[in-house]
């Protein structure tokens, strides 16, 4: 049995269903990414994530300071990958009782169900419209 029959063959329902949200992320060609600007910034100072390579086009401001980023399939699947690496760490450091609140890791947790949230709409082989993860929402101001 190979390295990704042993692997598949020890899972557990959270591996199962992250196998699952990458598969559905390498079937898509892009995504669109909405979050407030400030949210943005945050989540390219996470290198592992690599959004502060991304082209400058490819970023769109929209009203109440929000962003839009066009993402690539391959780069989902490498955030799926980081964020799921967090996950089973915070969650190490949870059972041992040394977990701090760490505004990063849980942001990554947000983008991650964000991420998963975008993908149940797309169909076989990525057909469908371009999914878009909404982190943020625009603020309502009271007049």
């Amino acid at each position: 049995m190979g390295l990704w029959g042993r692997i598949r063959g020890s899972h557990t329902d959270a591996v199962d269903k992250h196998f699952r949200l990458i598969d559905r992320a390498t079937e898509v060609t892009s995504a669109s990414l909405v979050c407030h600007e400030d949210t943005w910034s945050v989540l390219t100072q996470v290198p592992a994530f690599r959004l502060d390579e991304l082209a400058a086009d490819r970023i769109t401001h929209l009203e109440g300071r929000l962003v839009q980023v066009e993402l690539s399939g391959p780069l989902l699947v490498n955030v799926l990958d980081v964020t799921a690496a967090y996950d089973r760490y915070t969650s190490r450091l949870r059972s041992k009782r040394l977990h701090k609140p760490d505004g990063a890791l849980d942001l990554a947790k947000r983008l991650r169900a964000a991420i998963a949230a975008a993908l149940e709409g797309v169909g076989p082989e990525g057909n469908g419209p371009i999914p878009t993860i909404r982190l943020d929402e625009p603020a309502v101001t009271e007049q």
